[in-house]
């Protein structure tokens, strides 16, 4: 399945990179062989597609405006490999980085580099490797939290999740921009306070929510 990916990324010249999840879980060692595996690409619903023709999967569009699809390859009667790919953000793997949420989810590896067999070194501009030994969950940016202010309470989610510490700063970002939490869903604010609940530290994490003043936002 990989090297389908590899080959076909080289057909259609495109640099393709694993991000997310994937590497944060690794890296925290919470990986597991059903982690879903998250990859951005200059070519995303291209590659995307043409994959999942070539694999025998699934293609699924999440959305067709941030160009992001889902590829699902089925690997036996009760299992299967969920791989999302999203458009490169910005100019180049870099860009896309500070455009995303936490420092812990903003690493990157080229998935080019490693399969071709070249030195395969993590991307990591924004110090997210240095966030997990300290167990620390702050924003890659000021704006993270104002491009999408559901990461308010990601933040939580994930600081529970991981029994992490938000950092100060991003809890000062938190406090200061918690009204802008009633643009975002209520059916996606729930989705992340169950997950939050799901853990055995949500106590703790529930608690600063409500001291940080998003539930009263």
């Amino acid at each position: 399945v990989y090297r389908e990916l590899f080959l076909l990324s080289k057909e259609l010249n495109s640099n393709v990179y694993i991000v997310g999840g994937i590497l944060r879980d690794y890296l925290t060692g919470m990986f597991n062989k059903n982690t879903d595996m998250d990859f951005t690409s200059d070519k995303a619903l291209k590659l995307a597609k043409k994959f999942s023709k070539r694999t025998g999967g699934s293609f699924v569009m999440l959305d067709q405006e941030e160009e992001t699809g889902r590829v699902i390859i089925k690997k036996g009667r009760n299992s299967e490999l969920t791989m999302d790919f999203s458009q490169t953000r910005g100019n180049n793997i870099i860009d896309d980085i500070y455009k995303r949420d936490f420092t812990i989810n903003s690493i990157a590896l080229s998935f080019n580099d490693c399969f071709s067999g070249n030195k395969c070194n993590f991307i990591d501009p924004s110090g997210g490797i240095d966030d997990i030994r300290k167990k620390v969950i702050r924003v890659v940016s000021e704006n993270s939290l104002s491009d999408d202010p559901l990461r308010m309470v990601r933040a939580f989610r994930f600081a529970s999740k991981l029994n992490f510490d938000i950092s100060p700063d991003t809890i000062t970002l938190i406090e200061n921009q918690k009204e802008k939490i009633i643009k975002v869903s209520r059916e996606r604010i729930e989705t992340e306070i169950f997950k939050l609940l799901d853990s055995d530290q949500s106590c703790r994490y529930v608690k600063q929510m409500y001291e940080s003043g998003l539930f009263m936002a």
